[in-house]
């Protein structure tokens, strides 16, 4: 199977939107003492938070990887290619154009230390630039999963994501329910699982859709509509209902 041009668009759509949403969200305020502060601007600022509706896109951009990095995986399989080699070569792909723009980041803050800027300022611009990869990590330990998470989805298929999000769900709420003064450093490791595990489950529907498990050609245009339309409702009253009336938090 080649190259599908569409899932290509969607995620440099995505990646399109996770860097303009950022940089929106960054209100960098300069105080009479010359003070820089970055004050979270969905606070400060409470009718942009819905703004943020039209900004859901990590989730598109993992379903986009996963399909991407399961044809890739495929092909390379087929032709002969180890695991070892493959997650080498997507590694690189991901931390090359992060490290030339970290690099000039870091060139900048340079110029910025010899010229004696504030070393606080410099310190807000590191967080300004950490906050910008907060995904990379998940992103890169899941491509390094692939192999094993692509073997997993050929024998179970659609039961991978499902049961991931039941485990996640599980975990998200021993942690959420749990008292924050008596959280032990065991809870809080356990609770960081969540990161892999819940966009594993996109991730992994990303492998069902690249192999027709959550429909293809063969489905009539009521039934695709049927089940696109269900999973938009589905994905739509999740949300809410564990942020609002549940313990989840919102933001």
């Amino acid at each position: 199977m080649s190259r599908d041009r569409y899932v290509d668009f969607l995620r440099s759509w995505a990646i399109l939107l996770v860097v303009l949403g950022h940089w929106l969200i960054t209100a960098l305020i300069r105080h009479p003492d010359g003070e820089i502060t970055a004050p979270e601007l969905l606070a400060s600022v409470p009718w942009t938070q819905w703004l943020t509706l039209g900004f859901q896109i990590m989730p598109l951009f993992f379903l986009a990887g996963g399909h991407a990095a399961g044809g890739s995986w495929a092909r390379a399989r087929a032709a002969g290619g180890s695991a070892a080699g493959w997650v080498g070569r997507r590694a690189v792909r991901l931390l090359l154009p992060t490290a030339v723009y970290s690099g000039l980041v870091l060139l900048a803050v340079g110029v910025c230390v010899a010229l004696g800027v504030d070393r606080a300022t410099l310190a807000l611009v590191g967080w300004a630039m950490a906050m910008q990869f907060w995904f990379l990590p998940v992103y890169l330990l899941l491509s390094a999963l692939t192999p094993v998470l692509y073997s997993l989805h050929e024998r179970w298929g659609v039961r991978v994501p499902v049961g991931m999000g039941v485990v996640g769900l599980g975990i998200g709420t021993l942690v959420a329910t749990g008292d924050a003064s008596s959280r032990g450093s065991a809870v809080e490791a356990i609770g960081a699982l969540n990161y892999l595990l819940v966009w594993g489950v996109v991730y992994q529907l990303g492998l069902c859709w690249r192999d027709g498990l959550l429909g293809g050609d063969g489905d009539t245009a009521p039934r695709a509509r049927g089940r696109a339309v269900a999973m938009a409702v589905g994905g739509g009253l999740g949300s809410p209902s564990s942020s609002g009336p549940g313990r989840f938090p919102s933001v």
